[in-house]
């Protein structure tokens, strides 16, 4: 993996990024799109819920407990996307899609 000048790669400082990401969102979806065992993609969608009287959100999850999360999920998966889904500033589900290459024999 290509390092910057900070030392840390490339791929770190995306799945960094990603965390934040995740950490800021308090209801939404963060998709991370992986191609080649390496995360290329990072896509939000986030929803405003306004409640009355309640404010809008609590507190932000834990970052360890997040990244834990993130980290065990993503495993070694070559292609495919991860899907977590926020509610309240919790992760309430991650789901994980796997795309398998089929090639064909050639002959």
């Amino acid at each position: 993996m290509e390092k910057n000048r900070g030392g840390a790669s490339d791929q770190e400082n995306a799945l960094t990024y990603a965390l934040d990401l995740i950490q800021q969102t308090c209801s939404g979806e963060i998709v991370l799109v992986i191609q080649d065992s390496r995360l290329i993609q990072l896509e939000r969608n986030e929803r405003i819920v306004l409640c009355q009287g309640q404010g809008i959100c609590r507190k932000p999850p834990d970052r360890k407990g997040i990244e834990q999360q993130i980290r065990s999920s993503l495993g070694n998966l070559q292609y495919g996307k991860l899907v977590v889904v926020i509610k309240k500033h919790e992760i309430v589900r991650i789901e994980r899609t796997e795309k398998k290459l089929i090639r064909k024999a050639e002959g």
